[in-house]
């Protein structure tokens, strides 16, 4: 994660002695092709309930060891593409 990552801050939460560094990802949405929500057509309740399996199955995955969060992010079609033109 560190080579797709940017360490952007270090600060000292309300209540802790210990500095926490804050990073981020950048991202291109300058070349980003609009497209349709394949689930525009979909009650919000069921865009709720299929995002929070989705969310759940993927966290599974995380705390049985399965998976790591660089796996997730290199093989995620979507986030590979905001990435394609950062360095």
């Amino acid at each position: 994660m560190q080579d797709i990552c940017r360490e952007i801050d270090k600060v000292t939460v309300k209540g802790s002695i210990k500095p926490m560094r804050l990073f981020t990802i950048d991202i291109d949405v300058d070349n980003l092709i609009e497209q349709n929500d394949p689930m525009g057509d979909k009650d919000i309740s069921v865009k709720k309930k299929l995002r929070d399996g989705m969310r759940a199955k993927m966290f599974s995955s995380f705390y049985k060891g399965e998976i790591t969060t660089f796996q997730e992010f290199s093989k995620d079609r979507d986030f590979i593409d905001l990435r394609l033109n950062t360095s």
